[in-house]
């Protein structure tokens, strides 16, 4: 997971990155990767917060397809 999100990093397809994977009700990993803000160099922290913007519609996505998949939508 860190190797990836570095990797995301270094090639520049994001300036910066956080990252936590919970199994069940446990954090089990959280990373800070990069710049959190390009013009000052302010590194990420595990406490940044960044705009969901877009985002959302992959989440709607993934919940319709899991519905789909589930048998309940159609």
């Amino acid at each position: 997971m860190a190797a990836a999100a570095r990797d995301l990093v270094r090639r520049g397809l994001s300036p910066g990155l956080g990252v936590a994977v919970a199994v069940g009700d446990r954090v089990v990993f959280t990373g800070a990767y990069g710049v959190a803000d390009a013009d000052t160099g302010r590194p990420v922290s595990e406490d940044s917060r960044f705009y969901i913007g877009s985002t959302t519609k992959s989440f709607t996505g993934l919940a319709v397809a899991l519905g789909v998949h589930r048998g309940e939508l159609d």
